[in-house]
């Protein structure tokens, strides 16, 4: 009989913690720890658990994304999912630079939040059907400008392209030196000039542009 796989949720209240805890024990899975924040699940628990996932659940998308960043940093081996009530194609992009393997819609079913963990758990990444409609679509920030990004991509460098491919998948600027062997000085001036030449405002911004135009090749890929 295969090992249970050791899962760690973070975030949303009582009830909504101890529902997912018996939809995943009802699989293949083993709640190790389960509380409202990272900070109270460690000084619950004594100890540091070492889970293999990190399900993560919360009411407010900062709120969630300030969750992502402190669990990157705590469990920087285990695969992230991250459930959420806005699946708009800023937002997961947003969790993507935060991390996040998974990005769900709150109100999947639990048959669909299973499969989809599986899938974040193999390896792969996981979009909400929301957010993945918008791809092909996608032509304003969320404030409603329009880019003017065009044939500007032809522009960019192939080092840039590469960058843009890490920043896709929510790679640091420190995770982007070492992908590429180069410095961290070198990763910020190359943002720096994907932005000038994107016309975007962040890197929120650019890892959107990236993942509409299917910029998550090998140089994104996690290592």
């Amino acid at each position: 009989m295969p090992e249970a796989i050791k899962v760690v949720i973070v975030g949303g209240s009582d009830l909504v913690r101890d529902g997912l805890r018996h939809i995943l024990e009802k699989a293949d899975f083993f709640v190790e720890a389960s509380a409202v924040s990272v900070a109270a699940m460690v000084n619950a628990e004594g100890r540091v658990p070492e889970p293999q996932l990190v399900l993560i659940d919360g009411p407010a998308v900062d709120d969630q994304l300030e969750t992502c960043r402190q669990v990157r940093e705590l469990f920087p081996a285990a695969r992230v999912a991250l459930m959420s009530d806005k699946c708009d194609l800023e937002s997961v992009a947003r969790g993507v630079e935060h991390g996040v393997d998974g990005y769900l819609n709150k109100e999947t079913s639990s048959d669909t939040l299973l499969r989809a963990l599986g899938l974040v758990l193999a390896g792969e990444k996981f979009v909400c059907a929301p957010a993945f409609s918008q791809l092909a679509t996608l032509h304003e920030t969320s404030d409603g400008r329009v880019w003017d990004a065009g044939n500007v991509a032809g522009d960019l460098s192939d080092r840039e392209v590469d960058i843009l491919e890490c920043l896709a998948v929510g790679d640091s600027n420190k995770l982007i030196a070492r992908k590429l062997a180069i410095t961290e000085a070198t990763v910020k001036v190359h943002n720096k000039a994907i932005l000038r030449k994107l016309h975007l405002m962040n890197r929120t911004q650019a890892a959107i542009w990236a993942i509409n135009r299917g910029l998550t090749g090998s140089k994104g890929q996690h290592v």
